[in-house]
């Protein structure tokens, strides 16, 4: 799937993955990310105006629902 930023670049090839945020500054759960190459993500949802999901198997439904896309698990 292509990404279209809001900068007016695009991402071509992107793919969906959750990851467990458990920083001290960020809230803990889990959330959905675009990328292309597993180094550089791009939050799906905003970070500073959505709340992480609770548990991962919420994050991949929501992207099952809205994307019709699986995320992959990645490590934090």
């Amino acid at each position: 799937m292509d990404i279209h930023l809001s900068n007016g670049e695009t991402k071509s090839a992107c793919y969906l993955v959750v990851r467990n945020v458990k920083g001290i500054s960020e809230e803990r759960g889990f959330r959905l990310y675009w990328t292309n190459d597993g180094r550089y993500l791009t939050p799906v949802l905003g970070l500073a105006t959505s709340n992480p999901f609770r548990r991962e198997r919420e994050a991949i439904a929501y992207g099952l629902r809205n994307f019709g896309e699986r995320a992959k698990r990645i490590a934090p």
